[in-house]
């Protein structure tokens, strides 16, 4: 695994040396020093190496990564939207029941 490899494998998933940083459990510099040419530890061959596996095997929208113990989910474009959306949804529900809660206090005065 050479420094252009860890950079093509960052530019195929569309996401910057700070967020391919996260995913990998390393800092943005480390990333930056990979791509530069500096040595990659052999620790996170195998997982580049995954991750390069799942973008060939299509699956770049939700590649999922397994680091320090923690789940990573690359969301796709239209998850993220969704995401979205539902939040919005639940935050004027959140009004809604706000509201509905101010007229019982109001009824509930003594």
């Amino acid at each position: 695994m050479d420094s252009q490899k860890v950079k093509e494998i960052r530019k195929k998933l569309g996401v910057s040396q700070t967020e391919f940083a996260e995913m990998l459990g390393v800092s943005t510099d480390t990333i930056l020093n990979y791509e530069k040419g500096k040595v990659i530890p052999k620790s996170k061959i195998p997982l580049l190496q995954d991750i390069e596996n799942q973008i060939e095997a299509g699956n770049i929208e939700q590649i999922n990564i397994k680091t320090n113990g923690t789940n990573i989910n690359r969301l796709s474009n239209n998850d993220k939207l969704e995401n979205a959306r539902l939040h919005k949804i639940l935050e004027e529900k959140d009004k809604q029941i706000n509201k509905l809660l101010e007229i019982i206090n109001k009824f509930n005065i003594a």
